[in-house]
Formats: structure tokens, sequence, C-alpha cells
């Protein structure tokens, strides 16, 4: 530990003090007691203190020194009797004298702070907004929640809109109708396919038209009583274009429900051979076309936004009529041939397909 020169200057000049102060006292045999009485008197030793006792602090202003500092105190001579209790008090610590450190010129200490007084202080309301100021980012309100504020459980999860279905679709089908009168063909019924466009204007609502076909075939003969034994083929074929109104709706992900009325125009055309001993012919079995209705339902799945795959069923309602001049009227009369003059052609389709949308 090094002692600062300045201190070992002031230590050695108080020393040289204390001495000089003991010489110039007078001895303790000249003081005299009133009453005659030779007594032992009490000194009191008043060194001077030292100026240097109060030492400059260090250069730099660096943290204050303590010295203590030179105070007179009672001087008592010693006793000769051994029982005899010293009357001279104890000597007290001496104080302690705390010299601050210099502050230079230039630098101002801070005022000392003053407590602000309670009524100056803010109150809080807890239903007002709270506004907090940064020097980082500009004024915001905190709002003042006068409920509990919901946990993650009780906040709705966020379910994303589904994507609107694109507008234009086209696609290609197979199908099978089972016209009512066509139960003795065979099959029995129209097996064809066709062709199906689509416009989505709406995402729950759309417009489709179809055009599609159908055909079956006959082989059978018939007993006439005048002419004998009849051996018939005949086929028949169908072209249903219709058009129709379809809403359609969510059931999963992927699975959409459909279904919707529609109307069509149907073209019928056909052929008849018969053959016979006496008589073979050949005849254009072709029936009127007609206007029907029809109502289906169908579910359409998706593999994504362009391409699904449906499966239908559709119920028409048709009748065609023949014409005399067309089929003899001696085979649309006889009970074993399997079409009337006014055929029922009604009845219950199945349609699969591919529908590609963009």
């Amino acid at each position: 530990m090094k002692i600062p020169f300045t201190l070992l200057i002031s230590m050695l000049m108080a020393g040289l003090a204390v001495s000089a102060a003991a010489q110039v006292l007078p001895p303790a045999d000249d003081v005299e007691d009133p009453t005659g009485e030779a007594a032992p008197a009490l000194v009191t030793e008043t060194p001077p203190v030292a100026p240097a006792a109060i030492a400059t602090p260090p250069a730099g202003g660096t943290a204050p020194v303590k010295i203590p500092a030179l105070v007179p105190h009672p001087v008592a001579p010693p006793s000769t009797d051994p029982d005899a209790i010293d009357p001279s008090p104890k000597p007290a610590d001496p104080p302690v004298v705390v010299v601050p450190a210099s502050v230079p010129a230039s630098v101002t200490p801070p005022p000392p702070s003053k407590a602000a007084p309670a009524e100056s202080l803010p109150v809080i309301d807890p239903q007002k907004p709270i506004f907090l100021d940064t020097t980082t980012s500009p004024p915001r309100v905190i709002p003042v929640h006068d409920r509990p504020i919901a946990s993650n459980m009780d906040r709705p999860t966020y379910v994303p809109e589904p994507e609107a279905p694109l507008p234009y679709s086209m696609g290609a089908m197979l199908g099978f109708w089972s016209a009512g009168d066509l139960s003795d063909f065979s099959p029995a019924g129209l097996v064809g396919g066709g062709i199906v466009g689509q416009y989505q204007f709406h995402p729950r609502l759309a417009v489709q038209g179809r055009a599609s076909f159908g055909t079956t075939s006959y082989s059978g003969s018939l007993q006439q009583a005048e002419m004998g034994r009849f051996n018939l083929e005949a086929s028949v074929l169908a072209i249903p274009l219709e058009v129709g109104l379809l809403g359609s709706m969510t059931l999963r992900d992927r699975l959409h429900l459909y279904g919707g009325p529609g109307a069509g125009y149907y073209i019928f055309s056909g052929e008849l051979t018969s053959k016979h001993d006496a008589r073979d012919g050949t005849y254009d079995m072709n029936p009127d076309n007609a206007f029907g209705f029809y109502g289906l339902i169908g579910l359409r799945f998706a593999f994504d936004r362009h391409s699904s795959v449906f499966l239908e069923a559709k119920y028409t309602f048709v009748k065609p009529s023949f014409d005399g001049d067309q089929v003899p009227g001696y085979l649309l009369d006889n009970s074993e041939f399997p079409l009337s003059r006014d055929p029922d052609f009604s009845g219950v389709s199945v349609q699969a397909g591919y529908l590609y949308s963009f």
C-alpha cells in the first residue's frame, strides 16, 4: 500500500508540534491549591492543531482522504495508590474529518432531487386507456379490458374459405338408359355415351349442357295368323340434347353433392327387318322426335381444382310415337311386337364420367 507524500509531510509536522508543546508546559509541582495544601492537579494539555493535519486530496480528484484531527484532552499525573481509581477520563476516539475530492470547475453537480408531493402523482383510472410514449415508437393506446382475456383454447379456430370453383368445365361420360318399352331389347335399354359442358356462374350454381347417344337391338319372331311366323330384327338409336340447372354443396374437402332439373329434345331413329317366306322387307323405324324433362342427382370427387370424376342417376320423361307409314300396322298391332304405336321411353339412367375444369 502506497502512502501519499503529502500525508507523510502532514504527519511529520504534527509530531513536531506535539513535541514542542510538551516542552513549554510547567511541571505539575508548581500548581498550588487555594487551601494551602499541595494536591495533585489536573493539567490540561492543549496541543495546537497543526494546519497540516488536513491534507489536500491527491492530484486528479481521487477519493477523499480521512485524517484523524488532534484535539485537547485532560492529562492526570500518575497515582501512587494502587487502590485509587484513575479520575482522568478515557480519551475519546478522535473525530474523522472527511475531505471531499476537488470537483473540476467545468463540471456542474446536478441539483438534488426533490420528491414530488403526493397530490401531484398521477392517478390511474382502470376504466380509461393508458397512453405509452417512448422515444423509439409513436404513442399508442392500450385499451382497458373489462372482462378476462380469452385463452388460446377459447379463441375460434380459423378455417380458410375454400377456393371458388373454376368457371368452365368439359368432360365425357358413359351411361345406360333403362327405357320403359325397350325391356325386351338386348340390352334392356340404351347403352351409350356423350359429352358434357358446364358453366359455373355462382359458387353453388351452374348451367350444364349434354349431348349423348344410346343404342339397343332386338332379335325375335312373331306369329301372324294369316301369314305365319315372321323373323324380326330391329335397332333403335336415341340422341338426347339436354340443358339443365345444377346446384351443388360440399360434403367433405373433395366430395361434392349436386343435382337439378333439366329439359331436352330427344331424337330417335331405328330400322326394322322382317323375314318371311312370302315376303321380306326392311323398314325405317323412326319414332317421332319429342321433348322431354329430367331430374338428376350425383356425386363428384375432385382430385384437384381441375380434375374430377362423377357418378350420377337421372330419370327422364319422354314419350315418342310411331307413324303408321313407317312400320306395317300388322306388326305394330301384334302383341308380340316389342314396340307399340305410342312407346314410352321414360326411365332411369346411370352415368359416370370425367370432368376437366379451367
